[in-house]
């Protein structure tokens, strides 16, 4: 919960800016305590005309192979909210997830990466595949995105592209749903009325939209709106033992 409180009082993006150093070195740290080797990475973005700086924080945890990996992100900064539900709760999640991933053998690489300035138009994520040699777009798999977790109504997932008025790369989504459904996390498909997209596409106005522009695979994995949940990535990573019930 200390992230939680950590952005309680960023009100909006504006002001996020003026505090980012802190939260960079918060998530820095945390990484760095479960083990991580971590890169902080600046970059720069003009915005009605005034200049800005901000950061991302990545850290990678090697796998038995690097011809493959997974990019995790989640950005850090909010707007207009206290920021617990958007977007510390994709923070902390992202946290737990490095932290119990620590330790373990995994067959890829997986990256994870926090975001700046999401809410100032994705400059983070954008910045991020701007640096990314064509050898590692080549070699991320799935980007999956954790955005606000904690509020909502239903569990969405969502993944794919549409081309031609057809869904396409939509594995990602369609696994989640049927790990989900044997570990009974009550994952669903957002194809209710409120939904402008054909299921399981969704949103496009979060980090992982800027993967997708550039072609990487499956990017649009994404929780979002209406609803949020914690073990999204759990199902799509297929997870091999699920923790017995007490």
């Amino acid at each position: 919960f200390f992230f939680f409180f950590f952005f309680f009082k960023q009100k909006t993006a504006y002001e996020m800016l003026r505090s980012l150093v802190g939260s960079e070195m918060c998530i820095r740290d945390r990484l760095e305590t479960y083990g991580y080797e971590t890169l902080v990475t600046p970059f720069s973005f003009n915005l009605k005309n005034k200049n800005y700086k901000s950061q991302n924080v990545i850290a990678r945890k090697k796998g038995i192979s690097n011809k493959k990996q997974i990019v995790m992100g989640a950005h850090y900064d909010s707007v207009q909210t206290s920021g617990i539900g958007d977007n510390a709760s994709g923070v902390v999640y992202m946290l737990t997830f490095a932290e119990k991933l620590a330790k373990q053998d995994i067959p890829y690489d997986i990256v994870f990466t926090f975001f700046g300035s999401e809410e100032l138009g994705m400059e983070g994520s954008k910045a991020y595949v701007k640096s990314m040699t064509k050898e590692e777009k080549d070699k991320t798999k799935v980007m999956i995105n954790a955005d606000s977790l904690i509020s909502g109504t239903y569990r969405y997932v969502y993944g794919g592209t549409v081309k031609n008025g057809t869904v396409t790369n939509d594995w990602g989504a369609q696994l989640a749903k049927q790990i989900s459904d044997k570990m009974e996390l009550g994952l669903r498909f957002n194809d209710t009325p409120i939904s402008k997209y054909k299921t399981p596409v969704g949103v496009e106005h979060s980090d992982h939209y800027s993967f997708q522009q550039v072609g990487i695979p499956l990017s649009l994995i994404h929780i979002s709106e209406p609803t949020r949940l914690l073990s999204i990535s759990y199902a799509v990573f297929c997870l091999k033992k699920k923790k017995k019930k007490k």
